[in-house]
């Protein structure tokens, strides 16, 4: 295991590391608690970046490793960033880590190249009853919307209009309580009703 940033020495680095190793971005407790269960995977190295700057420094002497796990710690957007950077540089796999009560977070790493997200521990967000009264046309919207198309896109995939999709999403938002597009999907998401 190699530390970088901060809470150990700089490790040794190769050129184009193999498709065995990970890099694991955050704070001191999400790497010490993943570096174990990695290993139990298996997995041939696990590299240890204490802060988005260490990681984005291990990425230029490193190249790509085949996975990075990025934790983003709210307010601190230097976790985005280095998602975007690390897609821009080959890197195939990006995941991040997210608390259930940061949805946005999960929104802004998709747009930024994140393949995925694992929740970190934290109160549970809950799903309400109302998520289950949604219309087959509702889920379908939530869907698309979960693709990251736009109203427009929507409208024309489902032969509605751009103003009928707006209408379908304002009745959604009213019946879950909130009219933000992320935490619709989030909330669809951990449902089930969409994957």
């Amino acid at each position: 295991m190699n530390t970088l940033g901060g809470d150990g020495a700089a490790p040794t680095l190769h050129r184009n590391a193999s498709t065995g190793t990970v890099l694991l971005v955050g704070e001191t407790l999400m790497r010490r608690t993943m570096t174990p269960r990695l290993h139990d995977l298996r997995i041939g190295q696990v590299h240890q970046a204490a802060s988005a700057a260490a990681g984005l420094e291990f990425a230029a002497l490193a190249g790509p490793c085949a996975l990075a796990v990025i934790d983003l710690i709210p307010p601190d957007t230097e976790g985005i960033r280095l998602v975007r950077e690390l897609k821009s540089r080959g890197w195939p796999q990006v995941l991040v880590v997210v608390s259930p009560e940061e949805p946005l977070a999960v929104a802004a790493a998709f747009q930024a190249g994140a393949q995925g997200y694992l929740l970190r521990p934290g109160r549970e967000v809950a799903v309400p009853d109302p998520v289950w009264e949604l219309t087959n046309r509702e889920i379908d919207v939530l869907r698309l919307v979960a693709d990251g198309r736009s109203n427009k896109d929507i409208g024309g995939e489902l032969g509605l209009s751009a103003r009928t999709v707006d209408t379908h999403l304002w009745r959604i938002g009213r019946r879950l309580g909130s009219g933000d597009r992320a935490l619709l999907v989030t909330m669809a998401l951990r449902a089930g009703i969409i994957t």
